[in-house]
């Protein structure tokens, strides 16, 4: 039908910053598939992007699945909701609402900010003091 509020298809966008270096481009690319396999969910409703540099961008992630999918929940992949996340990211999003009307688009808090990984990271602490 083509409600904006349709939920019955929906996208997990992980976003990175992004690199020339294939090294550096590879754990999120493990993740990715990581998450699909872990979850037994399809490529098309965990993908991953680049905010620059790498591709593909988060516009050509959202070009290649707008017909697979109506709502879109972007996960940075970065530590904290600095100037990448709450400008650059944020207008991307705001720029893809203008070109897809009928889809929805929501920026969701970045991962190190998220209290699982945070819990995460301190039980690497405990164990490396330990």
């Amino acid at each position: 039908m083509g409600n904006k509020n349709d939920n019955k298809s929906k996208t997990v966008v992980l976003i990175a910053h992004g690199s020339r270096k294939q090294d550096w481009l590879t754990p999120f690319e493990t993740l990715q598939k990581h998450f699909c396999e872990t979850l037994n969910l399809k490529k098309h409703q965990v993908v991953l992007s680049y905010m620059e540099i790498a591709h593909p961008s988060l516009e050509e992630v959202i070009e290649t699945n707008q017909n697979k999918s109506t709502c879109f929940s972007i996960l940075p992949l970065f530590m904290s909701n600095g100037g990448h996340v709450k400008n650059d990211i944020a207008s991307k999003i705001s720029n893809l609402e203008l070109k897809y009307p009928n889809h929805n688009f929501e920026l969701i808090n970045c991962v190190g900010e998220h209290p699982e990984v945070i819990d995460a990271m301190t039980s690497i602490v405990r164990k490396l003091i330990v």
